[in-house]
């Protein structure tokens, strides 16, 4: 497989050390080893596969489609690679060049893409005579390069080339499915808004099976952070890439090992309409428990400890349902109308409280699923003021991605009440633009079902099913997942108990509670959100907010533990 080298003067940021070493007639070679991130460019010569035959054809699978045969100094043998030699010793264009198998060799001796041997040359093919470079590619990186020249003559130094030396960031380890792994730079923007500077990191495992990319997000004072989630044990490079010189050009290893954490369980995802969780394969039906806001967390980690305990330990429920709406711009305030800004930019503050939601509860072994948005009438969304996916919104989209979608263990919900304020087309947009810049897969939907309709939804392409059923019977849970049986699904109302005769006909006692749990578990698996809104204690009621215990924990208890054992 060959592929072009980008020339020396393109590469940013090169640290150039030339020693004065010694005088020779090069009857051998003298080589340097060069360290740099490999990427595809308009000097690629080809993209080349051994054929499976034992004889010197290959096969380009590049745009450019060159035509060429290798000529082996050693025949093929059909016992495997050539092992009279380190590696394949090839003839390109009267030069002989040394390819050096990869890691983990095919068996029938055809080599994919990810895992292909690597010819590398200066620049374009005529250039080929003057210099030859071997190397492993392994999906995109080249982790070592020896070069050469070839000339009659006598050299009188050797010139050693060190590609961003002063730009590779110290290793680090992780574990499989942990989040924790986070790097900072330092960078001293003179103008524009620092939330909305790009920079991008892009992680590839060394098995070329896979590849992850991240944005930075912006921390404070001049830092900017980026995160990484190893989803496979082994090795990892990652380089990052932006227009600003301070962030461009960084690159490093990270080795993830094993972990036996039985708690680390990594995205949640799905079977069809089982929902599952990634690490584990363990198929679970999401029975959240309405929680508080972020606002009501801040500063208080002793409280979602506390609702860890009670609800995830004692009850049995599987997470914490967040409402967020528009306290991802300030956390004092769930309306745009308390909020100052006119272009406001994320609060950390929100931030810093759902990143420790999130990580506490999935260090206990459950889920966090987050509303983002409430409804237009509510005034607790930003179309009326700054508009749905428009530069306000984009700006949070990515900075949720960059800084939550490394940490595993959470859903994301639109908001309620869809229909009533956003349309099809904004939440595609919405939903594919967030997964463009999510490096690790979470499910997000939203509630596009109106009770009292057909289970129709008016945008499906989302990815699980979201509904409206006040009071959802064994039929009606069973019609859910029948109705789009290709995805999990989201009974997405909240079943609340509580003393409203405004909403009688859809809220719960004690009873329905305790069936409704058992109907959505044994029709397959319908996702739920619950809450209890009368203090045991006082019997007092509100109508929304906080979930108190139940009077019975047990009951859900008994319901948990059957599914788990």
């Amino acid at each position: 497989m060959i592929v072009g080298l980008k020339r020396l003067y393109e590469m940013s940021r090169l640290s150039i050390c030339v020693c004065g070493i010694f005088v020779f007639m090069v009857l051998g070679f003298s080589f340097a080893a060069i360290r740099f991130e490999y990427r595809p460019d308009e000097y690629a010569l080809g993209l080349w596969h051994f054929s499976e035959r034992y004889d010197n054809a290959v096969e380009d699978e590049a745009e450019n489609k060159i035509q060429t045969v290798i000529e082996s100094e050693i025949e093929w043998e059909k016992d495997g690679w050539n092992k009279k030699v380190r590696g394949n010793s090839l003839v390109l264009e009267g030069k002989t060049v040394l390819a050096l198998p990869t890691k983990e060799k095919a068996d029938n001796k055809f080599l994919t893409s990810e895992k292909a041997i690597m010819v590398k040359a200066w620049g374009n093919f005529t250039e080929l005579t003057g210099w030859n470079l071997i190397g492993t590619y392994r999906a995109g990186t080249v982790e070592t390069i020896f070069a050469w020249t070839l000339a009659p003559v006598i050299m009188s130094c050797c010139v050693v080339v060190v590609l961003g030396a002063d730009r590779e960031l110290p290793p680090k380890t992780g574990k499989l499915w942990s989040p924790g792994l986070k790097w900072k730079l330092k960078n001293s923007l003179s103008s524009g808004n620092p939330f909305d500077l790009v920079a991008t990191v892009t992680f590839r495992h060394e098995s070329g099976m896979e590849t992850r990319e991240t944005e930075m997000f912006y921390g404070s004072d001049d830092i900017w952070e980026f995160r990484f989630l190893g989803t496979r044990t082994g090795r990892w490079t990652f380089n990052t890439a932006s227009k600003d010189p301070d962030l461009n050009g960084w690159y490093g290893a990270v080795e993830i090992k094993a972990n036996n954490d039985l708690n680390a369980k990594g995205l949640v995802t799905h079977h069809r309409a089982k929902w599952m969780r990634s690490a584990t394969g363990e198929v679970f039906v999401p029975q959240f428990v309405m929680a508080g806001t972020p606002g009501e967390y801040v500063n208080n980690p002793a409280l979602i400890d506390a609702h860890i305990e009670t609800f995830i330990k004692k009850h049995g429920f599987t997470g914490l349902h967040i409402p967020v709406f528009c306290r991802w711009f300030d956390i004092d305030h769930e309306r745009t109308i308390g909020i100052k800004a006119d272009d406001p930019n994320p609060d950390w503050r929100t931030f810093d409280v759902l990143e420790t939601i999130i990580l506490k509860t999935y260090a206990a072994g459950g889920t966090v699923h987050l509303w983002m948005w409430g409804d237009s009438s509510r005034d607790q969304n930003p179309k009326e003021r700054w508009g749905l996916n428009g530069c306000t919104d984009r700006r949070l989209q990515r900075y949720i991605a960059a800084r939550l979608g490394p940490i595993p263990g959470w859903t994301l919900g639109y908001g309620y009440d869809l229909w009533e304020w956003v349309d099809a087309k904004e939440l595609a947009a919405w939903y594919f633009y967030m997964h463009e810049h999510l490096g690790w897969k979470h499910m997000l939907s939203g509630r596009v079902h109106q009770h009292g309709t057909p289970l129709d939804q008016y945008y499906e392409g989302m990815d699980y099913s979201g509904y409206e059923s006040h009071r959802p019977d064994y039929e009606t849970y069973v019609a859910t997942i029948e109705h789009l049986p290709e995805k999990p699904s989201f009974q997405e109302d909240r079943f609340r108990i509580r003393r409203f005769q405004q909403y009688h006909e859809k809220d719960y006692n004690l009873e329905m509670t305790r069936r409704g749990l058992w109907y959505s578990a044994m029709v397959g698996g319908v996702a739920n959100i619950w809450g209890n809104l009368i203090d045991p204690k006082t019997g007092g009621g509100q109508s929304g907010g906080m979930s108190f215990p139940y009077p019975k924990p047990e009951w859900i208890r008994t319901h948990a533990d059957f599914f788990r054992n």
